[in-house]
């Protein structure tokens, strides 16, 4: 897009008012990204300001500038816009700067939420493409949502290391139960089918259990075991026993089925969770008495396998 900027100069950096972030979004800050080239080779692009009663506005280049700062600068070359624009222009001259790099969901959010005081619905409708969205609703509710949440939270996301499609039942939980789950985070390295596994079964249990926490007392306990493998095993085993509340003394009995077919040399394995009455069972054989003698035993004591369905 063609910039109505009035000038380009060299200015100092004390006429930049670093307090006003009214048309920025970067998330993180990019300071730490650009360091390193502009000590390497300098600025090559100028950021952009804008003249207000309160000193120059940053509209982009606000990690530059920073970066400037860190290494002792005094000037720096910029463009200045021209005085008259309006918020409305100067959001979408700041967004229109910084597609080029890509933007991460946070920034996205963070961009929405700002546009929202100058754009009406149908204009946001429209910038949504502009973010990789469709057109829908749905889509500024959502990106809303995540401005909602804490910093950890929006630094997980940026960094992608949490599922966006937990977003709605992390926005539905309490301020407490968020702080819960981001304790379990820290603790376990789930993928992110696993945050939503995890996230859906614990909103689950506090429904049935009319609890007053997310996070039950014995998954807690278990989140401070200093064994990290052991740590994750114990969770699963107990999160199992919170989603399939009866289950646990069904595998009890799976196993001891299973033992006492292996002391046969037969191997069994039963469908997950046991949701389909079926049974995988194998074995090998060396010689013809050796599959009499398990046909056998599967004839007269194969039936036991199949009382665990009653």
């Amino acid at each position: 897009m063609k910039l109505p900027f009035k000038e380009f100069k060299q200015l100092s950096l004390r006429e930049i008012n670093l307090n006003r972030r009214d048309y920025l979004f970067s998330f993180p800050g990019r300071k730490e990204y650009v360091l390193k080239s502009i000590r390497e080779v300098g600025l090559l692009e100028p950021p952009l300001l804008f003249p207000s009663d309160e000193g120059l506005v940053i509209i982009s280049g606000e990690g530059r500038i920073k970066a400037a700062l860190e290494l002792g600068w005094h000037h720096v070359p910029a463009l200045i816009l021209e005085p008259n624009l309006s918020p409305k222009e100067l959001i979408s001259i700041s967004l229109e700067s910084n597609l080029w790099r890509g933007l991460n969901l946070v920034e996205k959010a963070q961009f929405l939420a700002k546009a929202q005081s100058y754009f009406d619905e149908e204009e946001l409708l429209s910038l949504l493409e502009k973010l990789n969205f469709t057109k829908h609703k749905k889509w500024i509710s959502w990106l809303l949502m995540i401005t909602s949440l804490e910093i950890p939270y929006l630094q997980l996301l940026a960094e992608e290391k949490l599922n966006p499609k937990i977003i709605e039942e992390l926005w539905a939980l309490t301020a407490k139960e968020r702080e819960e789950f981001l304790f379990l985070l820290k603790k376990l390295s789930l993928s992110f089918s696993e945050q939503r596994e995890v996230i859906n079964t614990l909103m689950d249990y506090k429904r049935r259990s009319n609890g007053d926490t997310l996070l039950p007392e014995e998954l807690r306990n278990i989140l401070f075991e200093e064994d990290v493998n052991k740590r994750r095993r114990l969770f699963w085993e107990a999160l199992e026993k919170i989603k399939f509340p009866n289950f646990h003394l069904y595998k009890m009995a799976m196993n001891k089925i299973c033992s006492s077919f292996e002391s046969q040399g037969i191997s069994l394995k039963f469908a997950p969770y046991l949701e389909k009455k079926e049974i995988l069972c194998s074995f090998k054989v060396s010689n013809e008495k050796e599959l009499e003698r398990i046909l056998n035993f599967l004839q007269n004591e194969g039936y036991r396998a199949f009382e665990i369905f009653k």
